[in-house]
């Protein structure tokens, strides 16, 4: 044990012997002094935490885009926790780190166990998608002719249809008379370069009702013919789909003529 403090110098004892009463031998103590440098202790040394951040991919909208993805910060140190902010500070939260939708440079915040912390910058691309609408203004259509497409917004894009439908692939027009009858959806797809994007419309085909003309046997005036005598036009026929022929009484009407002598042209109306 340490006994106190005293000065360098030399020191003798005199003690008495207990064996003999009489005093011991004087013995001489020489107390020096040693120099020494004082460290002050602050406790065990911790290294600064390590953030490598790796840009996501770009995406186009509506996809969006995570930053609390593994692959982020793929070879950072261990143990780390994250918090992402919109500003270099870090002094604004990201509310949406999982899901951000909105391009631009946000921040992220490692801290280890310790409390030492780092920030990095991370950058998000939202591609814009392209945007377009296609319609086939005048349906349904008979199965005569063709019909164009109307088209706003990004052009440049193809054309396709379900079964039965023949349309030209890159102007969009839709071939009504080597169609089958039927309803259609029709698809245009597109790309502004870098986002693709589809959107569809529907056409409706139906057959062309069969008009048959019978000549109506010569009168002498002032007697009139009747065209729409049901003579005239027996053996009319529209026939559907479903293969079911129909009658003008039944679902045709044809268009009353009067006049003097000459041609005249009869016009059979489907109504379905």
């Amino acid at each position: 044990m340490f006994g106190p403090w005293v000065r360098p110098g030399r020191y003798s004892s005199g003690a008495v012997c207990s064996s003999t009463g009489v005093a011991c031998p004087v013995t001489e103590i020489v107390v020096t002094t040693q120099t020494s440098t004082v460290i002050p202790y602050n406790g065990d040394k911790v290294n600064q935490p390590v953030l490598q951040v790796h840009q996501p991919a770009a995406v186009c909208a509506p996809a969006t885009a995570d930053l609390t993805a593994p692959a982020v910060t793929a070879g950072s140190s261990t143990g780390l926790t994250y918090t992402y902010f919109t500003d270099a500070a870090a002094t604004s939260v990201l509310s949406n780190p999982s899901a951000v939708s909105v391009s631009g440079t946000y921040y992220i915040m490692a801290t280890s166990i310790a409390g030492c912390t780092v920030i990095a910058p991370v950058t998000v691309t939202i591609n814009p998608q392209p945007v377009a609408s296609i319609s086939y203004s005048g349906g349904p259509f008979c199965r005569m002719g063709s019909v164009p497409v109307s088209i706003t917004g990004q052009g440049g894009g193809t054309f396709s249809s379900t079964g039965g439908l023949v349309i030209d692939p890159v102007t969009g027009t839709v071939n009504l008379t080597s169609s089958a009858a039927g309803t259609y959806t029709v698809t245009y797809s597109f790309t502004n370069g870098t986002c693709p994007n589809a959107v569809t419309t529907s056409v409706t085909i139906i057959d062309v009702p069969l008009l048959v003309i019978h000549d109506p046997a010569p009168v002498c005036a002032p007697s009139t013919i009747d065209l729409t005598d049901a003579a005239v036009t027996a053996g009319i026929c529209v026939v559907r789909e479903h293969k079911t022929c129909f009658t003008s009484g039944s679902n045709g009407r044809i268009r009353k003529i009067d006049g003097g002598r000459g041609t005249y042209r009869s016009r059979v109306m489907d109504h379905q």
